[in-house]
C-alpha cells in the first residue's frame, strides 16, 4: 500500500508500507494492505510504518487519516523523523 503523510507545508513523506500503526483519538491502530476505507482522527503521537523490514517512527500532530484503495493519506500540522 501507499503511505502518505502530509504537513501544511509539504509532502513529507510518500512511498511503500506493508504496516501503518496510528495514534488514534481513541487509541493505537493499525493498517495493512486491502483495509476498508476509513477516515480517523489522529492525537499527537507515534507513527510507525514497516517497509522490507525496517520500521521508520514518525512524531506527528493532531489531524486526520484517510484510506482509499490501498492509499493512507495522513494530514498533519507537523511531522518530524525520530532516529535512533
Amino acid at each position: 500500500m501507499i503511505l502518505e503523510i502530509v504537513t501544511t507545508e509539504k509532502m513529507f513523506y510518500r512511498g511503500e508500507a506493508e504496516i501503518v500503526h496510528l495514534p488514534g483519538a481513541n487509541g493505537y491502530f493499525s493498517v495493512l494492505q486491502n483495509h476498508a476505507p476509513m477516515i480517523a482522527l489522529l492525537k499527537p503521537g507515534v507513527l510507525r510504518f514497516k517497509l522490507v523490514q525496517k520500521e521508520q517512527v514518525v512524531q506527528i500532530s493532531s489531524g486526520f487519516m484517510r484510506i482509499h484503495h490501498n492509499v493512507v493519506t495522513v494530514c498533519v500540522e507537523n511531522a518530524e523523523m525520530v532516529t535512533d
